[in-house]
């Protein structure tokens, strides 16, 4: 199930909550994912941060607990590089 959705401030980037799987897309001719990142329980939510350098998500762990997520711009931008 998909549980959240987040545009980069310049549009470039879609990124997708669902399951415990972050996703990463370009928006311009993406047919796959670029990057997939995992975490610890179910996303709800992501979010870019105005400036475009970080990408955070907040799972829902076990027994209502909650965990948040960060990564910087140049993870998911290597992980993209590396895509075919």
């Amino acid at each position: 199930d998909l549980n959240a959705l987040a545009f980069s401030p310049d549009g470039a980037y879609l990124a997708s909550a669902s399951s415990r799987t972050l996703r990463i897309w370009a928006v311009e001719g993406a047919t796959t994912s670029l990057a997939t990142l995992s975490q610890g329980s179910e996303a709800y939510a992501v979010a870019f941060s105005p400036d475009g350098v970080h990408l955070a998500s907040d799972d829902q762990g076990p027994a209502g607990t909650a965990g948040s997520y960060s990564w910087s711009a140049p993870y998911y931008h290597a992980a993209a590089a590396m895509a075919p």
